[in-house]
């Protein structure tokens, strides 16, 4: 019998959470970045291949209504991430994070590899785009459960001393995803003809996401629960007993002379009861103002993000007729710098006495710098432009790097996979989902299209960096060291004070 179960089966005093051995924790982090870069490099592949994909799904004699098509099926699967986000933040806080961590990985590892199998539009016709909508929309579901988890529980599962650098290897995880897609699209492209990618090149790289699917599952069958999770449920399964008893025993106090007319009532209560025990209930009921928060101080970073990965490689095609290998080469340059930059921000999280929102805050504010100068750099050409963008990725690897330790300390160990998914997965599906768009109309209808995206990231920078000054203010945790480390544990299923005060404060 597990710790967890033990100290949840008996009366007794909790038992000390268990301590994972080395090649325990080396084998969970490897689970957890084999999925993560799965759910990235089938995000890139995606986009890169727009050219492709939109002839095979999306036929049409106006280029536009095929972007528009396949950028609209793009969209949908950001658009169902906030609903996988709480599906699977429930399960992975009150079943455990493998449980959810499993369920997440096999989702995405079918998906993945049914859209490598699509028949066309040519042959199945109007069903093809349809069957393509419903497989992005699986695979968002899954991946607004998969991402957040996984970071989650990196930071959880590590040493007291490397829980920073342990949560920035999921971001790092994330630029490596990007990293094999582009280079997987660029291989492909160089070794087919335009006529062997279309009819069947553009398959590989999602059919080759089954592989990584298939050894993230193997490993994360044998992956152990964070010890801090098993301790927190092991005290709340306590007092949900006490709480039942003592239900219990002032039910048979009343008297049961009641009968049948107390029935309905007991019934309704236990109805609400369970709704009330939905995690995501719970959530909106005691943390909204961390949750905010943290969507708030991640609106930055999700937005500089997909323009810089996902806008700017097109920006450059059509401003200066670069051809595509050249812009993905360029691309997986400044990918590859973010690398050591992301586990630079965790590395510094883990030092003692270093300002870990206030480091956040000042590389947010060399991004502010940054963003309208990256743009205005192509009126002195493309290298001086990538230079600039190359400078302002890492600046944005810093915050990464630090995010995934800082934002985990908002939230208690039972609310922490739905609380910092939800918020995560809102931020990049409602904002950086939809920057491309959006940059694209404010420049349009204010005739400014070299800048727009430069002001909307600084528009977004101010909001996220007013947002970090709070969160610094009102959770103490967040600043120098967070709770899980023990510098201000206590409280209710272990949360810090200075965080269960934060619901108080922002209700």
């Amino acid at each position: 019998m597990g710790a967890a179960a033990a100290a949840a089966g008996g009366g007794g005093a909790p038992l000390a959470p268990r301590v994972l051995t080395r090649a325990q924790y080396f084998r969970t982090l490897l689970a957890t970045t084999l999925g993560i870069l799965l759910e990235w490099l089938d995000y890139i592949v995606y986009a890169q291949l727009q050219d492709v994909l939109s002839k095979e799904f999306f036929p049409s004699d106006d280029p536009t209504v095929a972007a528009l098509s396949f950028w609209g099926v793009f969209a949908v699967g950001f658009v169902s991430r906030p609903a996988g986000s709480i599906l699977f933040g429930h399960i992975g806080d009150v079943y455990g994070r493998k449980p959810c961590l499993l369920a997440t990985v096999s989702i995405m590892g079918v998906a993945t590899t049914l859209i490598g199998c699509l028949p066309s539009y040519a042959q199945i016709g109007v069903a093809a785009p349809v069957l393509l909508a419903v497989l992005r929309c699986v695979q968002g579901l899954a991946m607004g459960g998969e991402f957040g988890t996984a970071l989650v529980y990196q930071v959880e599962v590590a040493p007291k001393k490397h829980k920073g650098t342990s949560g920035a290897g999921g971001f790092a995880a994330s630029i490596l995803g990007i990293m094999f897609g582009v280079a997987s699209v660029m291989v492909i492209i160089a070794a087919c003809t335009p006529e062997q990618l279309q009819q069947w090149g553009w398959r590989i790289p999602f059919l080759l996401g089954t592989l990584t699917a298939g050894a993230a599952l193997l490993l994360r069958l044998h992956m152990e629960e964070p010890p801090e999770y098993e301790a927190a449920r092991a005290a709340a399964a306590r007092e949900s007993e006490a709480a039942s008893a003592a239900a219990e025993a002032s039910a048979a106090e009343a008297g049961g002379g009641a009968g049948a007319a107390a029935a309905a009532p007991a019934r309704r209560g236990a109805w609400l009861r369970r709704v009330a025990g939905f995690s995501f209930v719970q959530l909106m009921r005691d943390s909204w103002g961390r949750v905010a928060l943290q969507f708030l101080f991640e609106a930055s970073v999700s937005v500089s993000f997909w323009l810089a990965t996902a806008y700017l490689p097109g920006f450059f095609r059509r401003a200066y007729g670069m051809p595509r290998e050249m812009t993905l080469g360029a691309l997986l340059v400044n990918l590859s710098a973010m690398l050591p930059a992301i586990m630079l921000g965790g590395w510094a999280a883990d030092q003692p006495g270093w300002p870990r929102m206030g480091g956040a805050l000042a590389a947010y504010a060399g991004i502010g710098a940054m963003c309208v100068p990256m743009f205005l750099g192509f009126r002195r050409g493309w290298a001086a432009c990538w230079l600039l963008q190359l400078v302002f990725m890492l600046l944005l690897s810093l915050v990464l790097g630090m995010l995934p330790v800082t934002m985990s300390a908002l939230y208690p160990p039972m609310q922490r996979a739905s609380g910092f998914n939800f918020a995560h997965n809102c931020a990049m599906s409602l904002l950086g989902g939809l920057a491309p768009t959006v940059v694209t109309a404010i420049g349009l209808s204010s005739g400014n299209t070299l800048t727009a995206p430069g002001w909307y990231m600084l528009a977004n920078t101010a909001v996220s960096m007013a947002a970090g000054i709070a969160i610094a203010w009102l959770v103490p945790g967040t600043r120098r060291a967070v709770r899980h480390d023990g510098g201000d544990g206590g409280g209710k299923g272990g949360a810090a004070p200075a965080a269960a005060g934060l619901a108080v404060e922002l209700r």
